[in-house]
């Protein structure tokens, strides 16, 4: 996990989608996208943002399974136990702004590793150099 970027207190990134994307693109800079990144923007439901964690250099065609499970093991190391934050995932890569089959891969991957883990997943977004896309209701797994 490789580094913090400071999102505004207050920002209400829980009940609105168009907020939570905006929110994602200014997080995410160019090299990010480029290197290829995953962010975990973990989020406490009555104060918002709590710490977003870039992690880089994560391949397009990597696996997801075994990474996520790794990095929410670190993750959840550092919240007392039993007590889960609130999520919002995105999926940052070079390319067409429509959302890849792979993309589905790594959102179903976390889907499952939030309900494993209790976390209640808000938003998922694919990010590129052209757009934020949130994933469609019928994939994602907001509350």
């Amino acid at each position: 996990m490789n580094a913090y970027h400071p999102v505004p207190a207050g920002t209400d990134l829980l009940t609105s989608e168009s907020t939570a994307a905006d929110a994602v693109r200014e997080i995410l800079t160019l090299d990010d996208i480029a290197a290829g990144s995953v962010l975990l923007l973990v989020c406490d439901e009555p104060d918002g943002p709590i710490v977003p964690v870039v992690i880089n250099d994560v391949p397009t065609d990597s696996p997801s399974g075994g990474a996520i499970e790794r990095w929410f093991s670190q993750l959840w190391a550092h919240f007392p136990e039993g007590d889960r934050p609130d999520l919002i995932f995105a999926r940052a890569r070079l390319g067409q702004s429509f959302i890849l089959d792979r993309d589905r891969e790594w959102h179903d991957a976390i889907a499952r590793a939030c309900a494993r883990e209790g976390v209640v997943l808000h938003w998922a977004f694919v990010v590129t150099q052209h757009a934020v896309i949130p994933f469609p209701a019928s994939v994602s797994t907001q509350s």
